[in-house]
């Protein structure tokens, strides 16, 4: 009894545990992408083709889902907090919005395949049927009927009671459960088998004008001009391959939910236990789960490589760089665990420059350099195996080194040398080049759909070979790293040393950055543009941060003088001004997005809104502000023993740990959002005004003098 009553609890908090820390995570690459792919989809080039709307309305049905289903779902199982239960017509309408947003967005994916298959169909009349009208009646008409077929949601929704203290927003006919029930599996199955037939017929219609374009030059300049628009128009092509991927993705992560259903109904009429129950709440808990990962996947997919693989590429590299100037220095590589390091990070930058590099070339713009040659694609493929099993070989070395280093035996200590530590490099780089060497004869391009090409193995006994070598890998690594208990004692002083020797060159850069910025933003051709008040501000806030919680940092994970928790006026003095400079920088940049937006909009009288004055009452106002609404951080940080003799600057009411935590979640979403939303206005206001100075006959002298000055802003 005991132990079943321990899996019931471990699998509630591993329910918990995942809508907490991983949800958030998904929200926020999820709200990204969605926002990318609606930025990318609406544009003028983009949004005349039929497929592109049908992408616009699925990612717009996505983002609803996010917010209607994902956060409270997040709110009431990771924080027990359920809003729902508290208001009947909150509880009533989230539930239609989760539900009708959940039916739309696999449908605008059938659409989408349809339109493809008419799209590539050897028919011209067929393929004319493919218009931006017939798409705006599909969507129109579909919304429709599922917002009247779930509209008794509004009605058949209560607040229910179904234990102490336990609400919950449910139906309360138990005949209406049953038709949702089976109107939810009637969409998992025949959406994904409507996508499946549409997506086969797609390919068949595809190798049929492969077939007839031989014929192509003996026939009519006609047929030239029906097939080369439709079907080889690279636009179309892509779409196709978004769309084939999310169709993918969709059967992939729908398929356990469509099986949990089909349980349910056959086993809606049996007895349960309590223990049959919570294991099947978590089943299905965990089926959504998947279901909403799968939007997140299929709407980030390709963004998450374009827009995220740049950014994350440069920061790997500075920080490899960065690790092995810190490791190279004359006091450390005398240290056999520095030499690990530095071929740990030397491979990490291989990699990186390399195999990630690839990753986006090949997810995120379409550019398979792995595919252009026969000799680039077992080579590639060479190098991502080798340096992916390198890297954690090398920490693997560094653990035993540490085992070695602190063993009691004096015998044990000394076989951790410089000797040993590059003996051990270089013999086990060499066995695992030549123990990859078998990827050059097995893989090579292989065409798995017509005109889609991948380099991949075409042995499927060398596929078996490589997926048991992958799984004892992934299985094998972790295992001797935890053997090597040292292992941990090892990353802590690689932070120590982090901030240690590279925390002071960071912030004098960092100092002498923000203090440049400061003299050219105030120089006096500068200083009488708003934007330059708002540069001016954000540097102050930063060169405030620096001089205060990144020293902070510095002195307490590098020397361990930790002067929060030194002091009990000190610890809620430093956290609050932690917060305010923390919330003051991004919103000072937020407020030069702003003005950019109003300086270049063709509208004359917004352009006068963008004043010194202006800049001046909006940057006081919000300094205030923010000062004023992070008052609480004085009163509820205090300091702390967590453990003996081991004390820190935290707060100690979980209520405003959650609090604060939603208050960060927030802040993280919001300003990148605001910030991007400010410069694609600002992008298209600069395009707007390129267009309107073609025109140089109906330009005065006003006019004129109005562009220079705006073009100064530029």
């Amino acid at each position: 009894m005991s132990s079943s009553t321990d899996i019931l609890v471990t699998m509630q908090l591993v329910q918990k545990y995942l809508y907490q820390f991983v949800s958030p995570v998904l929200m926020f690459i999820g709200t990204i992408g969605c926002i990318l792919n609606l930025i990318i989809f609406s544009q003028k080039h983009l949004r005349k083709n039929p497929c592109s709307i049908y992408f616009i309305a699925y990612n717009l049905a996505n983002f609803v889902f996010i917010y209607s289903s994902l956060l409270p779902t997040i709110l009431s199982v990771g924080y027990t907090i359920d809003f729902s239960t508290r208001n009947i017509v909150l509880c009533r309408v989230r539930l239609y919005i989760t539900i009708l947003s959940n039916f739309l967005s696999p449908l605008y994916l059938v659409l989408a395949s349809a339109d493809r298959v008419l799209i590539t169909s050897s028919n011209a009349l067929t393929r004319r049927r493919s218009t931006l009208r017939f798409a705006y009646i599909c969507i129109a008409c579909g919304t429709l009927f599922w917002t009247l077929l779930h509209a008794p949601v509004l009605v058949l929704t209560n607040i229910i009671q179904i234990g102490p203290n336990t609400l919950i927003c449910y139906f309360q006919l138990s005949a209406y459960i049953s038709f949702l029930s089976f109107c939810s599996l009637f969409k998992a199955t025949i959406g994904l088998l409507l996508m499946t037939i549409f997506g086969l017929w797609s390919i068949k219609n595809i190798r049929s004008l492969q077939k007839v374009r031989p014929a192509a030059s003996l026939s009519a300049t006609v047929t030239k001009v029906d097939a080369a628009p439709h079907s080889n128009s690279s636009k179309d092509r892509q779409l196709c391959f978004i769309l084939l991927i999310d169709i993918i993705i969709y059967a992939l992560f729908s398929f356990t939910y469509a099986i949990n259903l089909i349980y349910q109904q056959i086993t809606q009429n049996y007895v349960k236990n309590a223990e049959r129950t919570q294991i099947e709440s978590f089943i299905s808990n965990i089926c959504q789960f998947s279901g909403i990962y799968q939007i997140i996947l299929a709407i980030a997919q390709m963004d998450l490589y374009q827009y995220g693989g740049a950014p994350l590429m440069i920061v790997g590299i500075a920080g490899c760089i960065l690790s092995l100037l810190i490791f190279s220095t004359k006091n450390l590589r005398k240290n056999p665990c520095s030499i690990y390091f530095i071929a740990y990070n030397i491979v990490n930058l291989c990699q990186i420059c390399t195999t990630f590099l690839q990753a986006i070339l090949a997810y995120g713009y379409n550019i398979d350099i792995s595919i252009a040659s026969i000799y680039f694609c077992p080579f590639i493929c060479y190098i991502g195996y080798v340096f992916d099993i390198l890297s954690p070989f090398y920490l693997i070395l560094a653990s035993i080194d540490r085992m070695l280093v602190t063993s009691r035996n004096a015998r044990t200590r000394q076989r951790s040398n410089n000797h040993l530590a590059y003996k051990s490099v270089i013999c086990g780089t060499i066995c695992w080049m030549l123990f990859h060497i078998h990827i050059f004869i097995f893989f090579r391009i292989i065409e798995i759909i017509p005109n889609y090409y991948i380099c991949y193995s075409g042995s499927i006994t060398y596929l078996a070979f490589a997926n048991y070598y992958g799984l004892t890998k992934t299985i094998t690594i972790p295992i001797l790293m935890l053997i090597c208990e040292q292992f941990t004692m090892s990353l802590a002083i690689a932070q120590m040393d982090l901030y240690q020797y590279g925390g002071a060159p960071l912030m004098i850069v960092g100092i002498v950055g923000c203090i440049l910025s400061l003299l050219i933003f105030s120089t006096k051709n500068l200083r009488k543009n708003p934007c330059s008040i708002y540069f001016i501000a954000y540097n102050i806030a930063n060169l405030c941060q620096i001089c205060t919680s990144f020293l902070q940092a510095i002195l307490a994970y590098g020397y361990n003088i930790d002067i929060a928790s030194s002091n009990i006026f000190l610890c809620p003095f430093i956290c609050y001004i932690g917060y305010v400079f923390d919330i003051l920088s991004p919103f000072y940049l937020t407020l030069a997005s702003i003005d950019r937006m109003l300086v270049t909009s063709r509208n004359a009288r917004t352009r006068q809104r963008s004043t010194t004055h202006l800049a001046y009452k909006c940057i006081i106002c919000g300094t205030i502000c923010w000062i004023l609404f992070h008052i609480h951080a004085l009163i509820s940080f205090r300091i702390i023993e967590i453990i003996p003799n081991y004390y820190i600057c935290y707060s100690g009411s979980n209520v405003y740990l959650a609090f604060a935590n939603y208050y960060a979640l927030t802040k993280t979403i919001t300003i990148p959002i605001l910030m991007l939303i400010c410069e694609v206005y600002t992008i298209k206001n600069i395009q707007s005004a390129h267009r309107t100075r073609v025109i140089p006959l109906s330009t005065t002298g006003s006019n004129a003098l109005n562009n220079n000055a705006r073009s100064k802003d530029h």
